[in-house]
């Protein structure tokens, strides 16, 4: 279990790293390794927060981590895609900022997803997912099983 002053303090760290990158410059506010270095240890932050949240929902468990590993550990995928936008007209401290408010909403579902999870008992969350997920199988193959048996009474 997560205490979710955890997620406060991610938020923060990551949020903050991510608009003091943004408003830094070379000349007066040169921020960039603070913002970094802030960027990282949320990342690292993050991704400890949101691995337990992923078994939550096995579905989507890969994108789930896989977005977080790409947005928010200050990789240099961000840097690149930031890179290429750059050339086409946005500006660095645009899309700094603009992930840092991207932050802000993902970090308020999180913490708004396990709120609701720990009131309902999150096993039972699991067990009605399990549940779902083996009526559509059972659908997925009833379908099958009609749809071949169309396919073998009409060549008789």
């Amino acid at each position: 279990r997560i205490p979710k002053g955890y997620f406060v303090l991610t938020a923060i760290v990551q949020v903050s790293g991510l608009l003091i990158f943004a408003a830094s410059d070379s000349r007066t506010n040169d921020y960039f390794m603070v913002g970094y270095g802030l960027m990282a240890v949320g990342g690292c932050m993050t991704m400890l927060g949101w691995l337990p949240a992923s078994f939550l929902l096995p579905k989507f468990q890969l994108g789930i981590l896989a977005l977080n590993s790409c947005l928010f550990d200050a990789s240099s995928v961000v840097f690149f895609v930031f890179h290429r936008l750059n050339l086409i007209g946005f500006s660095r401290k645009m899309l700094f900022a603009l992930l840092g408010f991207i932050g802000v909403a993902l970090y308020q579902t999180l913490a708004t997803c396990w709120f609701l999870l720990e009131r309902k008992n999150w096993k039972d969350v699991l067990a009605k997912e399990q549940e779902q997920e083996k009526k559509a199988e059972e659908n997925n193959n009833d379908l099958h099983t009609a749809t071949d048996g169309d396919h073998n009474n009409s060549g008789d």
